[in-house]
């Protein structure tokens, strides 16, 4: 058992009021293979964690390479100091690649022998994005946290295994907050809930993050089996990806004021270097295999709500939607830069949707179904043409305009349009 343990480091803050670790070193030890399913063994780590939190506040590894970059004296990591982005040499390593992986695939991988399965219970934990730097910091919190870790075997033959882990929180929710001793200017949310602006809030959310171990690439060329038992010479990838199914009470707030939060937060953690983006090198043979895509997909076990908040002369307005059970939304952020840049592509369907506005009249749109599919490819050279293609389809839409909604969202895209504050 612990109490009061905290690791303190430049880029962040591991707390944890009290909580205790059992390892069961009486279960006997059985070596099995790489591929083998480990999800169905006895659980040798359990962890219990009360009072948890994780505060990321800095990124210094990367604004240090930054300093190096723009021929800055280095001050955030002392002279001496090896960044991680320095390259380390490797000078006089002869061995072959393959050679390398083979010697040490073994060993490597033994901790999976001795603990096939990680069981964690946190009881009150959050993520902490954000400083007194940000005027708003992002909170992840949680009332009910339990989280189980193991491997499967992969998909493909080629890679190794699949890290798997699989949460189910209580009382979920994401919440834009003032952050404490931030003196710069400050901009009103058009709505506060509680401790601040939720963006996001669920009685229950199921979280399953999966990763594949990647393999090294084969002269031969890989073969796939389809549904239908046909076996076909196709290229595959590595995958890493997160479902999230949201239960009942689930509700999404979004808008210009969030939209500027965001980006507040996207660029102190993301900062540019303003430098034109490398190609991504394909692995060659006796190389690890790559991932291409970190894939998201978010979808809804029940009914729910999605506000987009505005503020027009210091008076909120809103346009309020229900969507029924079944609704998703699915994320591929690119991991791979080739020569034309990269792709990012959103899109997703919302069943039984119910759209109104905060004006005298409040009907907007019923439909069916809105399919939804936004792609934007991004050039390599920094802040150069950008192109993003839109396409909605709805089936049995009915959509009603007014007069007044052209005011209406000509104040939603001016508030949108506007300059972070």
């Amino acid at each position: 058992m612990f109490r009061d343990v905290a690791y303190i480091n430049e880029d962040c803050t591991w707390r944890a009021q009290d909580g205790w670790i059992i390892f069961r070193w009486w279960y006997p030890y059985v070596r099995k293979e790489i591929s083998e399913d480990l999800s169905h063994s006895d659980t040798r780590l359990s962890l219990l964690l009360n009072g948890f939190e994780l505060h990321v506040y800095n990124r210094s590894q990367l604004y240090s390479r930054l300093e190096h970059l723009f021929g800055l004296e280095p001050s955030i990591i002392p002279p001496g100091s090896e960044p991680y982005w320095q390259d380390s040499g490797g000078e006089g390593d002869t061995q072959a690649p393959a050679e390398r992986h083979e010697s040490v695939q073994v060993a490597k991988y033994e901790w999976r022998d001795l603990i096939p399965v990680i069981k964690a219970e946190i009881s009150t934990g959050r993520i902490v994005f954000g400083n007194r730097l940000l005027p708003t910091t992002l909170s992840v919190n949680f009332e009910e946290a339990h989280i189980i870790y193991t491997t499967k075997p992969a998909p493909s033959r080629l890679d190794q295994f699949t890290h798997i882990a699989k949460c189910k929180a209580e009382n979920f929710k994401v919440i834009l907050a003032p952050s404490p001793k931030y003196t710069g200017l400050s901009d009103e949310p058009p709505r506060y809930m509680g401790e601040g602006f939720v963006v996001f809030q669920s009685n229950f959310v199921d979280l399953y993050y999966y990763q594949d171990e990647p393999g090294i690439v084969t002269a031969e060329p890989e073969m796939v089996e389809l549904a239908d038992g046909d076996v076909v010479q196709r290229s595959t990838a590595p995958l890493w990806g997160l479902d999230i199914k949201c239960g009942k009470g689930t509700d999404f707030s979004y808008g210009p004021w969030a939209d500027r939060q965001r980006e507040h937060l996207y660029k102190f953690f993301f900062p540019q270097d303003y430098q034109t983006l490398g190609v991504t090198k394909q692995s060659d043979v006796g190389e690890k295999r790559l991932c291409e895509s970190f894939d998201i997909r978010l979808s809804t076990l029940a009914e729910a709500t999605i506000d987009i908040l505005f503020s027009k002369e210091k008076e909120t307005n809103a346009v309020h939607m229900n969507v029924g059970q079944g609704s998703y939304l699915e994320i591929t952020v690119p991991w791979r830069i080739t020569e034309e840049g990269y792709s990012t592509r959103i899109n997703g369907q919302l069943l039984h949707l119910e759209a109104s506005t905060s004006l005298q009249y409040r009907s907007l749109v019923e439909s069916e179904t809105l399919e939804f599919d936004v792609r934007v490819k991004y050039p390599r050279v920094w802040n150069d043409h950008q192109t993003w293609n839109c396409t909605l389809t709805g089936c049995k839409a009915t959509v009603h305009l007014i007069y007044a909604h052209k005011y209406f969202f000509h104040a939603l895209m001016e508030d949108w349009a506007s300059k972070s504050r």
